[in-house]
């Protein structure tokens, strides 16, 4: 896949992404939101930083065989 079919494809599913979560949440009241958000903000957080390591080594293992190929 190109670099630039790889973007689209980023671009596609964030915006999807975005949309759902807009979607999701409309009903509910921002002060139940609020709870929901402070009883579960270290769960979000350990997410985040499992998430942006397993990106971290996605991108070095991407770099990685880029470099090879060159």
């Amino acid at each position: 896949m190109s670099e630039p079919e790889q973007m689209e494809i980023c671009f596609a599913v964030a915006s999807q992404l975005g949309r759902a979560h807009h979607l999701s949440v409309r009903d509910i009241d921002y002060r139940e939101l609020f709870e929901h958000f402070q009883a579960n903000y270290a769960s979000f957080v350990m997410a985040a930083q499992v998430m942006k390591r397993e990106l971290e080594q996605a991108y070095d293992a991407y770099m990685k065989k880029l470099l090879e190929s060159a």
